[in-house]
């Protein structure tokens, strides 16, 4: 990886920027890598890795329903299967 991480000014003091940063340190000696650093960095206090709840949990239409994907977002692309 080459260059500097940098993040918008208000995202910059959060503790998801300091999570990512971590992630990406060069030195793998210096780097947040075991499961259990990462389990216990400061982003995810209060979350329960033992027993997880989902904040939501969209209710499907069917299998491939996507009205909870944001439409604007979207690329049409025009291709054969």
């Amino acid at each position: 990886m080459h260059g500097q991480l940098s993040f918008p000014a208000k995202l910059e003091n959060l503790p998801l920027s300091d999570l990512i940063t971590k992630l990406l340190y060069k030195d793998p000696a210096s780097r947040l890598g075991s499961p259990f650093k990462i389990k216990t960095h400061i982003f995810f206090k209060g979350v329960n890795f033992e027993d997880p709840v989902a904040p939501f949990k969209p209710e499907l239409d069917f299998d491939a329903d996507t009205q909870y994907f944001d439409t604007s977002l979207q690329i049409e692309t025009d291709f054969d299967l």
